[in-house]
């Protein structure tokens, strides 16, 4: 998927399911790494996702919702939270590593609520297929999340559409 298309799909995203990311801007980085398929973070009230160019390159559009429902999650959580208890939190993480497995869990239920569950199993599956496959310290492996599913009384969401002219040339992020 084209950077610009990723940008208008997070854009999307945050205008109809992340209440709390509304008004935040967003900086899309497509970079060389295997650390990760996509990381997030906070900056004032900016929003940076730094995405794998090796994934964006070869994941479909279900994979790509999931993974950044995922992280706006954790975008939406840190807004919450603010720096200083992120700050600690981190530092807690690194300490008891039990504490970052119930906060990935918690992270994965969040996105599977907000109506993307699909989605997230889409990614999940993508994840065990091209790297080491997730267990329970990683948060949701993908039975638990068809589990959840099963069980899921959420709603749902309306299918993703583009922002309108109106809203997108409001928004202050990169083009």
């Amino acid at each position: 998927m084209k950077k610009s298309n990723l940008i208008a799909l997070a854009r999307t995203m945050m205008a109809t399911s992340f209440p709390e990311l509304r008004g935040m801007t967003l900086k899309l980085k497509v970079i060389d790494t295997e650390d990760y398929v996509m990381a997030t973070w906070l900056e004032g009230k900016e929003i940076h996702l730094d995405l794998s160019r090796e994934d964006a390159a070869r994941m479909g559009r279900s994979v790509i919702i999931g993974v950044l429902a995922h992280e706006l999650c954790h975008a939406e959580e840190d807004r919450r939270h603010g720096p200083f208890l992120e700050a600690l939190f981190s530092w807690l993480y690194e300490r008891f590593p039990s504490l970052e497995t119930r906060m990935e869990r918690r992270i994965d239920f969040a996105v599977i609520r907000k109506g993307y569950g699909n989605e997230l199993l889409a990614f999940q599956r993508y994840h065990d297929l091209h790297y080491e496959p997730y267990d329970q310290t990683d948060g949701l492996t993908a039975k638990e999340i068809e589990e959840a599913l099963r069980h899921s009384h959420s709603p749902g969401r309306a299918p993703l559409q583009d922002v309108s002219r109106a809203r997108a040339s409001r928004w202050r992020g990169p083009r």
